[in-house]
């Protein structure tokens, strides 16, 4: 959480937001506690200029951690595809580029939108990294 403090929360795009989500689930980080820290940070800051309570407010809304209408994927276990499902499609042996391949699907899912999680997207993503 300390090390997380530094991370910046203004002006996120939705990819910023499901990045800095995921951020928070890989290093187990309640998204509370974050922001409760965010805001720590910020109120000893207003000791310079105590008049200016926006930022604050501006960080919640900006962090997209109070409401957000997307759930993003924070696993493997997430995907809409599963390293088996890779295996048998593609005529892989089990082994690191099947993980390797699964890490690489979670990462476009991150990037581009939950939208994006269903088999046969995952499927045609996996064929194009495969073959490039």
């Amino acid at each position: 959480l300390v090390y997380a403090h530094m991370r910046s929360c203004r002006g996120l795009t939705p990819r910023g937001i499901r990045r800095l989500h995921k951020y928070l689930a890989d290093y187990n980080i309640n998204p509370r506690d974050f922001i409760r820290l965010k805001l720590a940070g910020r109120k000893a800051n207003l000791l310079r200029d105590p008049n200016r309570a926006t930022p604050i407010k501006e960080l919640i809304i900006n962090a997209g951690i109070r409401r957000t209408t997307e759930e993003v994927p924070f696993g493997l276990k997430d995907l809409a595809i599963t390293g088996g499902d890779l295996i048998k499609e593609f005529d892989l042996v089990p082994g690191p580029i099947v993980g390797k391949l699964h890490k690489a699907l979670l990462e476009f899912i991150v990037d581009e939108g939950t939208e994006f999680n269903t088999y046969e997207i995952l499927k045609t993503r996996a064929y194009y990294l495969l073959n490039n």
